[in-house]
């Protein structure tokens, strides 16, 4: 079984948070896309596992919450007949 290096998971990750798209970081790097989506799950996996150890008991006075529109629903100019109520 092939495994990447360090280097390369790296290369590949930096690319993923600079906004490429997988078939550009496929190209780039010469790793197949469905490696990296894996690649990109694992990381995932190794950020909530951290979160969850590392993040307790914080005491949260304000919280920003940018873009959850995204998430959650869409913008009114998007809203299209038919549409659930709630948006």
């Amino acid at each position: 079984m092939n495994t990447l290096s360090m280097e390369k998971k790296t290369l590949i990750l930096s690319l993923l948070a600079g906004g490429y798209s997988l078939r550009t970081i496929s190209r780039v790097s010469g790793v197949d896309r469905n490696t990296i989506s894996k690649l990109l799950l694992e990381a995932g996996d190794n950020a909530r596992e951290i979160m969850n150890r590392e993040m307790v008991n914080l005491k949260v006075n304000k919280l920003q919450v940018d873009e959850i529109w995204t998430f959650i629903a869409k913008k009114q100019e998007a809203i299209r007949q038919g549409d659930s109520p709630e948006f």
